[in-house]
């Protein structure tokens, strides 16, 4: 009974602590989330139906919605480009891991959807 109270406890201290992080970067996702659904919105418009652009878009808005919980959040949208080759790769590794599992279906393309404001 000990042991499961310990662990229940640490989940607990660890769930918080994912919660402060996450609201920390609340305000900053769901602006740019706003942002790329109004780019989409135009792109889809435009008469010329870039692709490609469309498609990039998309998976940037999948990178917002499933950002993993309690990880610092690496802005899409900086005011100025980053530099650290390190911050860099990590944005890389976690789009690339959020593309493929939208691919194969294991979480649904959240980009898909109309914008609503019940969405984070």
């Amino acid at each position: 009974a000990v042991v499961s109270t310990q662990s229940t406890g640490k989940n607990k201290l660890t769930t918080m602590k994912d919660s402060k992080v996450s609201d920390k970067y609340k305000m900053v996702r769901f602006f740019e989330k706003r942002k790329l659904f109004r780019k989409l919105k135009s792109a889809q418009k435009g008469e010329e139906k870039d692709e490609e652009a469309i498609q990039e878009i998309r998976d940037q808005i999948n990178y917002i919605v499933y950002y993993p919980i309690g990880r610092k959040y690496i802005s899409l949208l900086p005011k100025e480009p980053y530099t650290d080759e390190k911050v860099i790769a990590e944005q890389v590794e976690i789009m690339e891991t959020i593309k493929a599992k939208v691919s194969s279906s294991e979480v649904t393309d959240a980009s898909q959807g109309e914008w609503s404001k019940d969405r984070n």
